[in-house]
């Protein structure tokens, strides 16, 4: 889980910077500006980089865990952190239920994707249901109103996740 971020989302830039291999991660911004973080994971490693004042204020007007948090994971990683796992480190727990996703959109992949990836998901939670409508011939379908509302799953999913973190990390 999470290894989109890294690859396709807000945390690209750890790829950017060279980083190879099983990564996967989360950014993260306040509203105000006032915290950015990003915490990172491989096989072997877990390691969190945060950049805030201990009196709240604003970092400056274009601060983003994406920005400022993940390329100092991604000099940790490259420059002090020697991977020693396998690439087939990361296998999936029984029971997940796998669907084949873009991950530059979130929704099943299709033959007109430009990327797809296997993501898994716990049987019982909502996961992705509809093709994605951005690739291909038809762009989408407005006269099916659902397609839409494709990602509501992910919200939600992002939510307890957030939840989870805040959690943990005390942000």
């Amino acid at each position: 889980m999470l290894q989109s971020v890294v690859d396709y989302g807000t945390g690209k830039v750890v790829r950017d910077y060279g980083a190879k291999g099983l990564i996967a991660g989360k950014t993260g911004t306040t509203n105000s500006g006032t915290d950015v973080w990003f915490v990172g994971y491989t096989p072997t490693v877990v390691a969190g980089f945060w950049f805030g004042f201990d009196t709240p204020a604003p970092i400056s007007g274009d601060a983003s865990g994406g920005r400022l948090a993940a390329p100092a994971w991604a000099e940790f990683y490259i420059n002090g952190w020697r991977e020693t796992a396998p690439a087939t480190a990361w296998n999936p727990p029984p029971g997940m239920a796998m669907r084949m996703i873009d991950p530059t959109t979130g929704y099943l992949a299709g033959e007109w994707c430009p990327a797809a990836r296997n993501e898994y998901y716990k049987p019982e939670l909502p996961m992705p249901t509809i093709q994605c409508p951005i690739h291909g011939p038809d762009m989408g379908d407005p006269e099916n109103p659902d397609w839409q509302d494709q990602r509501e799953w992910s919200n939600d999913f992002g939510k307890r996740i957030g939840k989870a973190l805040g959690k943990i990390f005390k942000f």
